[in-house]
């Protein structure tokens, strides 16, 4: 992840902060905060996790914090600064500088600190030849950026006829994803080989990249874009002027009770927000959600809220949404007009054809 993934200008220490998911589904997520003696903080739940220090954009001192957050959540943290407190239990991190392991993703490489072999959740993927990599001259060998508790990064840099390039390659606690942030010119590119044949599919503004290979198969995560080609299983990342470019790696089988590929993607690149709104819980939870990606929207006229349901698996899904409290829901038809949907008990049927969208306008009861 990007070493300041969240900008806080004028933010002071105070007793607590106050963080918030934005995206409208679960997933743990990094989140920045000011610089801070503790080495823990608690949450409104009383759940606990370990502090990170670290520093941001220029440099200047922060502190991170991987947390689990439901949909729509904000939550209280408080630090705890106690020397004679007991660690809080973390991931089992092995930092080097050819291993990246968080007791969920294992990443190896080898000669020219390039990836030759990564593991997700004990199995092997399949890759083959240079993993990714520069054309250009090593200005920078493979370096240890950040050891852990809440993410661990290593950092590259090669020297190219269009200007340096770099590469970072970080971990969350308790992720099964593999960040690659990508910082070169335009002309420069970055690849990565693989042992089959790729299928790229693009929906909800993410892009997906993934081989069918039995139960060894890897993904890539992506912004939908230009940046991102693929041709004969392998794919090519395409540095830009303005900023990096961020992508994710992951098994393309999922896990039980794990996040999708969509829903990994949308979590990879969205980061948690600061506010001043007191804690909330998370407003609903979903059940099989699979290739359905919701997506919050702005708050229409009189409505507290909407979503847009985006199915990109390209097959029928019946999503189950419940809502933590009552809610007032219309579904947008194609003309514009709303049609009230009522809950039972306590939940909503949601039923979408393949690669279809949609859209619900909510509001609090």
């Amino acid at each position: 992840m990007p070493d300041a993934p969240l900008h806080l200008p004028g933010l002071t220490l105070a007793p607590t902060w106050r963080v918030a998911n934005p995206l409208p589904f679960a997933r743990w997520a990094l989140a920045i905060l000011p610089p801070s003696d503790a080495t823990a903080v608690s949450d409104n739940r009383g759940r606990r996790y370990p502090l990170q220090a670290g520093r941001g954009v220029g440099g200047d001192a922060n502190c991170v914090v991987a947390l689990a957050l439901g949909a729509g959540e904000v939550v209280e943290l408080t630090p705890i600064i106690d020397p004679a407190a007991k660690p809080v239990a973390g991931a089992q991190w092995e930092v080097s500088k050819s291993v990246l392991d968080n007791g969920r993703v294992r990443a190896e490489f080898g000669g020219s600190d390039r990836l030759e072999r990564c593991c997700f959740d004990g199995r092997f993927v399949a890759l083959v030849g240079p993993g990714f990599d520069v054309q250009g001259s090593v200005v920078s060998p493979m370096q240890v950026i950040n050891r852990g508790p809440a993410f661990a990064r290593l950092g590259k840099t090669w020297g190219t006829t269009e200007g340096p390039a770099t590469m970072q390659i970080s971990l969350m606690a308790h992720d099964d994803l593999l960040l690659f942030e990508i910082a070169a010119h335009s002309g420069v590119a970055i690849t990565l080989s693989t042992t089959h044949e790729l299928n790229v599919n693009t929906r909800a503004g993410m892009t997906v990249i993934s081989g069918d290979d039995g139960r060894r198969g890897v993904a890539i995560l992506a912004e939908a874009g230009d940046r991102v080609n693929v041709a004969n299983g392998t794919v090519r990342l395409l540095g830009r002027d303005r900023g990096p470019t961020t992508i994710a790696m992951t098994r393309a089988q999922r896990l039980p009770d794990t996040n999708s590929l969509w829903l990994s993607a949308f979590a990879a690149m969205s980061t948690p927000v600061t506010v001043a709104e007191p804690p909330r819980p998370p407003l609903w939870r979903w059940t099989d959600l699979d290739g359905v990606v919701p997506v919050a929207e702005a708050a229409p006229k009189d409505w507290d809220g909407a979503l847009t349901l985006h199915e990109c698996a390209n097959r029928a899904a019946r999503v189950g949404w419940w809502p933590q409290r009552p809610l007032v829901v219309a579904m947008v038809q194609a003309d514009g007009s709303e049609t009230a949907l009522q809950a039972q008990d306590g939940s909503f049927a949601l039923d979408l054809a393949p690669l279809t969208t949609l859209t619900l306008h909510w509001r609090f009861a």
